[in-house]
């Protein structure tokens, strides 16, 4: 569907709510018998620790209901993008990495932690855990844009993304249950029940299953079927009115593919000699490992929150704890059998506490409050992690070198199945190299932030962190694993290194209110993300990188005109990244991954968000969402980079990418969504959606040399609601132009191993809400 295809449909839309509303005009002339959109709903944000309109916060977010985000289409945060300006989502290995007004980390190593932090009630996650933010009983989401280091736990550099999970009811019992059936066989079941249990006591139940088949076909072997089953109950207590607290336990189990079945359809020079062959960029791989990836999540969190007479005070605890059993990775991405990666036991073990002082009765007072401390404790890695060099050997020649038929090489294997070569470099497992690295981090930190209303139409926040980290190697060594498999012979043994660093991260906003419903702010703020070392080294001794310091200058303006008829939100903003941290993969640079800094980075952009509801008298139904981010991104200084020789294309550590843009960055994105709620009477309401989203391409590495084009997506809903029963009824599609692009491109010595995103995508589903 072409841009101007969506300018009709939205014609079309427009057209028929106008009829129909003009047929039903006789007997429904109330305006409040009207439908209004699920997108106008009204948002009540936590972004400062406490309750507030997000058009009285002097940052720049955007947030969304769980009505708005189903109204969108939007399932999970990483489809955040289509309706967040500068908000970009890529993967590498099946590591989801987020990019938010181009600050963001290329590194997908699990001692890298996010510049975009991930929140589930308050709780920091790390962003590789794709579950935890699919959405079940969601109360709602917030982006934050920007340094968040004053209130938002530790290294939230480029922004966070917060997902409040509903309360459990302590009044009606509340239900959701829903369920999908979409193309590649894919079925989806989400459900969320809460009930009261005594006056004080109330429980919730949520749990989301998916099965879906591979879009991906691997030309050697069936791809496992997708599969992801999780589920979490959260208890609330409420033993007088002052005293409130709510435990939660999250477990989920995952078996997926996503960015880690990838393949080489531009094989580097080194790539050529060793036979690989150039293959077309399309759904069909022909890579010779078994890829995927086995893991389970197990995450109990609390809070405790208790209002005094002063001030209230809250308490925050988690302990998360991730373990993935199983993943393959084609490291050539071809059908050679040259390198592959897997683990059987990556770590990921967090423990947090925080405590909060809030001042209360804000209302009464010409300045509110909030102080804390902050402590987290860590231990990420793999123990171990491994390397095979030509695995399957025999196979690989076989069926890749010399192409023959399985007619031919079946009964080859066959007669080779009955020699003793697991027990040699011919065997399947090829030459095997351990790799164990574990990194711990304990990190403490104190914060406050105070609003100062100064006067009736002018606030001033102050604000900052101090933080202390350590961090110290656990484990850091490799092993050659003999080739019967019974034990491994000791390669390199490295020192345990350790370093701790301190910060202090500043906050000052003005925010002024020159007429009603129309805010403008000017910020400064600064952030920090903590130094660290790399984990996967096989040879030479893990890097030790410098921590990553933010600042950026935002000047704002939050409106809303027409009686509500406009809400639009704009910014311009400078940001600034010092020893910005870098990551990059080869096998001939000390292992596989190097992390290095560079020296300093710039980006400068503005973006707006607009809601319009065009005809708010006589029809509010009929929606208009936009959204535009521009950013020009750019490395400052960053020599001696590592990178791949463009000639030869060898590794190399002295290249210069000053002058270059910052990686998974675009230039523009922008979006357009258009829905109309029509209501027949006060028992059925129909709701068409279509949205389109624009991306102007970007870079995946320093480098500049491996880049995606631009692209565009089109989406379209249309739903039916039953009133009295709360049940709906949705069809859908996404990417209806079947336009492809990828979300994971990733250099190696080999080549440019690439994943394409899904193509079309259409199905129905069946949502009981009461």
């Amino acid at each position: 569907m072409s841009r101007a295809s969506l300018g009709l449909v939205a014609l079309s839309i427009f057209a028929i709510s106008g009829q129909i509303y003009a047929d039903t005009q006789a007997v429904e002339t109330d305006r409040a018998s009207r439908s209004k959109s699920r997108i106008l709903e009204e948002v009540v944000v936590t972004a400062q620790k406490r309750e507030e309109s997000q058009q009285e916060v002097p940052i720049a977010i955007q947030a969304f209901g769980g009505g708005a985000l189903s109204a969108f289409g939007i399932e999970d945060t990483t489809q955040l993008g289509r309706i967040v300006p500068s908000l970009q989502f890529t993967e590498v290995i099946g590591y989801t990495l987020i990019y938010l007004r181009g600050v963001g980390t290329d590194a997908f190593v699990p001692s890298s932690d996010p510049s975009v932090a991930t929140y589930i009630d308050g709780v920091y996650m790390p962003s590789l855990l794709g579950v935890f933010q699919s959405f079940g009983g969601i109360e709602r989401v917030e982006v934050l844009k920007g340094p968040q280091g004053s209130l938002f736990g530790r290294n939230s550099t480029g922004g966070a993304i917060s997902v409040i999970t509903k309360k459990p009811n302590p009044t009606d019992v509340e239900v959701e249950l829903s369920a999908e059936v979409s193309n590649f066989n894919s079925r989806r079941y989400k459900a969320y029940v809460s009930a009261p249990v005594t006056d004080w006591l109330s429980v919730s139940v949520s749990g989301i299953s998916h099965r879906a088949d591979e879009y991906y076909e691997q030309v050697n072997r069936e791809l496992p079927e997708n599969k992801t089953d999780a589920g979490r109950v959260k208890v609330s207590f409420r033993p007088s009115e002052e005293i409130e607290m709510e435990l939660a336990y999250f477990k989920s189990q995952q078996v997926a593919t996503s960015s880690i079945l990838s393949e080489n359809n531009s094989p580097s020079t080194l790539g050529s000699l060793l036979l690989i062959q150039p293959t077309e960029d399309d759904y069909f791989t022909e890579t010779d490992f078994p890829a995927g990836m086995r893991s389970e999540q197990e995450v109990f969190y609390g809070s405790l929150f208790w209002g005094l007479p002063w001030f209230d005070v809250k308490v925050i605890g988690s302990d998360l704890s991730s373990v993935t059993t199983d993943t393959g990775f084609d490291f050539d991405g071809s059908a050679m059998p040259i390198a592959a990666f897997t683990t059987d036991n990556q770590v990921i073990d967090y423990q947090t506490v925080e405590l909060q002082f809030l001042s209360n009765d804000v209302d009464e007072k010409w300045f509110n409050w909030i102080a804390g401390l902050y402590y987290m404790e860590s231990e990420v890695g793999y123990e171990p992690g491994h390397l095979f060099l030509a695995p399957n050997l025999v196979n690989g020649l076989l069926g890749g070198v010399l192409g023959l038929s399985p007619a031919i090489t079946d009964p080859i294997r066959s007669l080779l199945s009955l020699l003793p070569l697991d027990s040699t470099p011919l065997g399947e497992r090829g030459v095997v190299i351990d790799i164990n690295g574990l990194l711990g981090t304990k990190s403490q930190s104190v914060f406050a932030q105070t609003t100062i209303h100064a006067t009736q139409w002018l606030d001033v926040t102050l604000g900052g962190r101090y933080q202390e980290e350590e961090r110290f190697m656990v484990r850091s060594d490799s092993a050659l694993s003999q080739l019967d498999g019974n034990g491994t012979i000791e390669l390199f043994k490295f020192p345990l290194r350790r370093n701790t660093v301190t910060n202090f991260s500043p906050k000052v906003v003005f925010s002024a209110f020159p007429i009603e419903d129309v805010m403008v702010y000017a910020s400064w703020s600064k952030g920090f993300k903590s130094a660290t070392y790399n984990l996967v080294s096989i040879y030479e001794e893990p890097d030790y990188v410098e921590p990553e310091e933010v600042t950026q200058y935002e000047l704002g303006l939050k409106s809303e005109w027409f009686d509500g008829g406009l809400r639009f939100n704009a910014a311009v903003f400078q940001t600034t990244i010092d020893s910005l941290q870098s990551g990059f993969v080869s096998l001939l640079a000390g292992g596989a991954v190097t992390l290095e800094n560079a020296g300093q980075a710039r980006i400068e952009g503005m973006e707006f968000d607009a809601t319009i509801v065009p005809f708010l008298n006589w029809n509010p139904g009929f929606v208009v969402n936009m959204n535009m981010g521009y950013l020009d991104a750019k490395y400052i200084d960053f020599s001696d980079g590592a990178g791949y020789d463009e000639t030869t294309g060898l590794f190399t550590n002295n290249l210069d990418f000053t002058g270059n843009d910052i990686v998974r960055t675009p230039e523009m994105t922008g979006g357009i969504s258009i829905t109309q709620a029509i209501s027949l009477g006060s028992d059925h309401e129909f709701e068409i959606g279509a949205d389109y989203y624009y991306n102007s391409g970007f870079s995946y590495t320093p480098q500049n040399t491996i880049k995606e084009p631009d692209y565009t997506l089109t989406n379209g809903r249309v739903s039916y609601l039953y009133i009295p029963l709360g049940l709906r009824v949705t069809a859908f599609g996404k990417n209806l132009e079947n336009t492809k692009y990828h979300y994971s491109k990733f250099q190696t010595d080999f080549g440019v191993n690439q994943t394409l995103s899904a193509p079309r995508q259409y199905g129905v589903r069946l949502e009981l809400e009461y």
